[in-house]
């Protein structure tokens, strides 16, 4: 017999999620097996011990971030997003961003947009 959490603390199904293939990242995936071994795993990368082995790429991204911000203070919100997306793309993927134009600095907001917007009721 299932326990009673897990029937009942299961979060909204979106069809959409499932179209737009959202269904296998973690946070839209529901609270079965699958999603506690997607967690297990998450876990074994972002523990105490674990995190530490990021900060030399913390520095080095938060000097780069120090530098563009002295070179072109204006640009705030870029520096802001290309720090967070480069560090990031750094721990999980072992990517550099170069500079403002760089691809992965556009895809992860708008693929966010789309999945927001894919939420609203009457959008679909």
């Amino acid at each position: 017999m299932e326990k009673r959490s897990d029937i009942y603390s299961d979060k909204l199904v979106f069809v959409m999620d499932e179209l737009m293939t959202w269904d296998s990242n973690m946070p839209f995936m529901p609270y079965m097996h699958k999603w506690r071994d997607h967690r297990w795993v998450f876990h074994q990368y972002s523990n105490q011990r674990e995190v530490a082995k990021y900060r030399p790429i913390q520095v080095q991204e938060c000097r780069a971030f120090l530098r563009r911000m002295v070179d072109a203070p204006d640009n705030l919100a870029q520096h802001v997003r290309q720090i967070f997306t480069a560090i990031i793309l750094k721990v999980v993927y072992d990517m550099d961003i170069k500079d403002l134009d760089d691809e992965y600095l556009f895809s992860a907001p708008e693929a966010v947009l789309h999945s927001v917007q894919s939420r609203l009721p009457g959008t679909y």
